[in-house]
């Protein structure tokens, strides 16, 4: 899964019982995409308000109407999109819920099993995938049998 925009997991804990682990990401727009829809909805708003609206009014009925909720939404638009783009929480777009089936604990069942899975960790590092102080918990969890999952999931 791709996610888009700005992230933000909570976990419900750590279970060494080799049970599943639900994570609930959180995923907002990205600036980028939240600064292009203030744009837009700013113009649309003075679109509104400078041609929609004065050209509409004087003939009055629906069409008055629909200028006027043409400006009210258009406005909903720009704000909601500069909460996000200004803000550090913003508004969720959307929300998945990710389940990790952990591996039971323990030590690896053998050590060639223990050796290439450092090997691996090793070549991760070398290859500037993961930093060291990521390695070096990483390597720490392998030598002390927690790790939940071989190869860990860079990205």
């Amino acid at each position: 899964m791709v996610l888009t925009g700005h992230a933000d997991c909570a976990g419900n804990g750590n279970d060494q019982t080799g049970r599943s682990i639900v994570s609930k990401v959180r995923v907002r727009p990205g600036k980028a995409s939240s600064a292009l829809a203030v744009l837009m909805g700013i113009a649309f708003v003075v679109l509104g308000l400078l041609f929609l609206i004065p050209g509409t009014w004087a003939d009055g009925g629906m069409v008055r109407w629909f200028s006027v909720l043409w400006v009210v939404v258009a406005a909903w638009i720009a704000g909601y999109y500069a909460y996000n783009l200004f803000s550090t929480h913003g508004v969720t777009a959307s929300e998945y819920e990710i389940t990790d089936d952990l591996q039971p604990a323990g030590p690896p069942s053998s050590v060639d099993d223990l050796d290439s899975q450092l090997r691996k960790l090793a070549r991760l590092r070398d290859d500037g995938l993961i930093d060291s102080d990521d390695f070096e918990h990483q390597r720490e969890r392998v030598l002390s049998g927690r790790g939940r999952r071989w190869p860990p999931v860079v990205g």
